[in-house]
């Protein structure tokens, strides 16, 4: 093969890394709103529907799954400063900037295999003493979406979280 062949091939592979890199690495601009329904585990008579609101940026890597920064709004609750770094099996800790104690602070964990497309998260209990505690498959809370009834959203849930509950033989209900 010529010298000359060699280095275009060279080329256009370093000019597709960079097309690869600005298409899928790269943070884009997210904005999506969802219709979602909060609800308790263990008490089908609880559930209420909620918009959630994704504002910020959305950068994948590769191999490695998604991150989130930005504004995170369920219902009237606002969680700026949100950082969600999803693993490559779909499960992100949600963290947020807490402005009463100035500190970053758990939300819960999101369950998804698209962000875009829907999502799962089990909220994290809070305790006595005003701090995010457990959560529990019994009587946990939870939000799916898109979702338009609990039955919808617990199909979700165990759709999205089937791996991480399957490890102890559980069935959201």
């Amino acid at each position: 093969m010529k010298r000359k062949n060699v280095l275009r091939i060279i080329i256009v592979l370093i000019l597709l890394l960079i097309a690869s890199y600005f298409f899928y690495i790269y943070p884009r601009e997210i904005y999506e709103e969802y219709n979602g329904i909060y609800y308790k585990l263990g008490d089908s008579t609880f559930s209420e529907k909620i918009t959630v609101k994704l504002e910020g940026y959305l950068e994948n890597s590769l191999g490695e799954g998604a991150k989130f920064t930005g504004t995170l709004q369920l219902g009237n609750q606002i969680l700026e400063k949100s950082l969600i770094l999803q693993s490559k099996d779909g499960i992100g800790i949600i963290r947020y900037f807490d402005k009463d104690t100035q500190d970053y602070v758990t939300y819960g964990t999101l369950y998804s295999k698209a962000i875009k497309e829907g999502f799962t998260i089990s909220i994290l209990g809070i305790d006595d003493n005003g701090e995010r505690g457990s959560w529990s498959s019994g009587d946990g809370y939870m939000i799916s979406a898109p979702a338009s009834n609990r039955e919808e959203a617990l199909e979700l849930s165990n759709q999205l979280m089937e791996n991480e509950l399957g490890k102890y033989e559980v069935v959201l209900d």
